[in-house]
This record gives structure tokens, sequence and C-alpha cells, in this order.
């Protein structure tokens, strides 16, 4: 069985390489599912990070994480929600340290996947679902976020905010979304979200304030912050997030390097407010609350299957060119929702 896997890094900084590795067979236990990948949307945590996890371990490559849809080829003896045959999606975390989701065949448990129908296209539905369990993250998890609430989601009719934007409506909340253009503003509308066009992302947090009556938002939710001054990438700066959040606000930042010193932290801290960052997915803690992430998978099914929802793909790779397009310099630098097809 081959799986294309990490090499662990010698140094935080170190550029990731990636080593096609031959694992043994699966060995499944009374309630596990041997699944045969159909498509994967891998979720690649910066090598700093994956530094610090694995520098201690004794362990020469790291399997990729993240979310794949595949068909069952085996059972366990005490498997009762599946049959041989059916198709699976689902989630598998970097930290289970054996399978990579970038492989022929891996082994999961009945808990930890959804039945999905024959009639979805599973390279469109598996980047939707990696979309979709952020959103869900980002809500539930770490915004806690109520009916009524109000939300402001920077570039939230983009990828990979779109998603995010879509279910915080369906839940009741008010969502704001930033747009760029005419056109981007005209989309808002379709999805019935109020826009806040700004050719100056500066001016977001006034028209914010002026909107909620000086109250300002509970949640605000970026797609990465202005960290270094570079306007290229027109991403907010972090004082002007700040100003948009209400009192006992959340914020929630995609920019897994980012620190607050004064005056940005002291503004934080006379809102009472709060900072949390949104995982890659494939270190997401959902599987140990099994239960909620089954009813987080079959919500994205159904808003999948009734068009609210759908991601996407950037760059569709197969398995056969898997390695040619790991060996790039940052491939994923380079592109979002890269989905991995079987032959």
């Amino acid at each position: 069985m081959k799986s294309i896997k990490i090499k662990k890094p010698d140094e935080p900084n170190a550029k990731p390489s990636y080593t096609v590795v031959n694992d043994s067979a699966p060995i499944l236990g009374e309630h596990d599912l041997r699944v045969r990948i159909e498509a994967s949307c891998p979720s690649i945590p910066p090598t700093s990070i994956l530094h610090t996890l694995y520098n201690k371990r004794n362990m020469n490559s790291i399997p990729l994480g993240g979310e794949f849809v595949g068909k069952i080829t085996q059972i366990g003896l005490d498997v009762k929600r599946f049959k041989v045959g059916d198709r699976v999606a689902g989630s598998l975390s970097m930290l289970n340290e054996t399978y990579s989701v970038c492989s022929n065949v891996i082994a999961t448990s009945e808990y930890e996947v959804a039945k999905l129908d024959y009639t979805i296209n599973p390279g469109k539905f598996v980047a939707t679902l990696s979309e979709g369990l952020r959103a869900y993250v980002a809500l539930h998890v770490l915004g806690n976020v109520k009916r009524d609430n109000s939300i402001l989601i920077f570039d939230g009719i983009r990828q990979p905010n779109l998603a995010c934007s879509v279910i915080a409506k369906k839940l009741g909340l008010q969502v704001f979304v930033t747009t760029r253009d005419s056109e981007e503003t005209e989309k808002a509308i379709k999805y019935a979200l109020q826009s806040i066009e700004s050719s100056k992302l500066s001016d977001v947090s006034g028209k914010i304030i002026e909107e909620t009556g000086e109250i300002g938002v509970d949640v605000v939710i970026d797609n990465g912050v202005d960290v270094f001054g570079n306007k290229d990438k027109r991403l907010p700066e972090k004082i002007d997030i700040i100003r948009c959040l209400g009192l006992n606000g959340r914020w929630i930042t995609r920019q897994h390097d980012l620190q607050l010193d004064p005056p940005d932290s002291s503004l934080l801290y006379m809102k009472a407010a709060s900072i949390s960052y949104i995982p890659p997915s494939s270190l997401s803690s959902l599987s140990a609350n099994k239960g909620t992430q089954l009813h987080i998978f079959d919500e994205i099914i159904s808003l999948y299957q009734d068009g609210s929802v759908e991601a996407s793909i950037m760059k569709t790779v197969s398995w056969k060119d898997a390695l040619e397009f790991f060996s790039n310099d940052d491939p994923f630098e380079r592109f979002e929702n890269v989905v991995f097809v079987s032959e």
C-alpha cells in the first residue's frame, strides 16, 4: 500500500519535502472500515508547526491529514452502519501517525465517516467538506455563535470563507462580508449577505460601527492578517479588526503566526474580547466528539445536495502525478483546495 507523507522537518523554517512510503495493509478492528480512496483534500500545517509537533517523536515521515471520499472494501466484525461497496466521506487527522489521505487505502472507524451517495461528485464534495468543517469549527467551536448574533467575515464571498458565510446565514446570524468590487457586492446580495464594499480595509471598521449602531459585531473571521504591512495582499491590520468587535467579541483568525502587543492587545483587553485560531482540518480535535462530527458531516452533505455550498477546486491532481506536484516549491502556497483523485 503506497502513500505520500511529509518528511519530518529538521528545523522550523525548512521547506517541506515529501516521500512515497510503502505501508503495510490496514489491520481492521471490530468497528473499523477499509476504504479505497477516490478523492482527497489534504490540509498541511506550516513547517514550523510540524517541527514542534514531531521534533521529539521517533518517526521519519508524517501522514497527510485532511478530508477524503472513498469506497468501502472491507468491514470489521461488528460494523453495523455500513456494508462493503458503500461510499463514505470523512476526515483523517494527521495525528493518527499511520494513514495519509494521499494513499490508495486507509482504515478508519465507522463512527468517523458518513455515507455518501454515488450521484455526488467525489472531487467537488471533498473540497466542500474541507471548507465546511473549518466553517463549523470557526462558528460553533470557536465562535460559540447563537441566532441573531452579528458576524463580520473578511472576503466572505471568496474561498475559503464563502462556506462560512453561507452556513452563518442559515444559522440565523446577521452576516456582514467585505467585498472588493461591484461584482462581489452583487454576489453578496445573491446570498442575502450585507456587503461592506470599500477600497480601503481601514474604512471597514467605521462602516461596521455605523451599521451596528456603534455596538460592533459579536464575531469577526478574517482571511489572514497584514502582519508586516504588505498592502499588496489586501489583508486587514490587527487594529482594524479589533475596532470592529463589540463587547465580549470573538476574533477568529486564519493567521497561524499572529501575535498581539500593545496597543492592540490593550484594546482587545478593554473590550473583554478574545482571539482564537482556526486550525488546519488535519489537526482538528472534532473526532474526540464523534457524535458532533457525524452531525456536521450530515449537515454539509445536505447543504451540498441542495446547492447551498460548493467549494471551488483550484487544482485537480491525479494520484500518479501527486509526487511530482508535491516536489514543486510550496505547492499549497499557490493553490487552495487541491484535490487528489484516483485513476
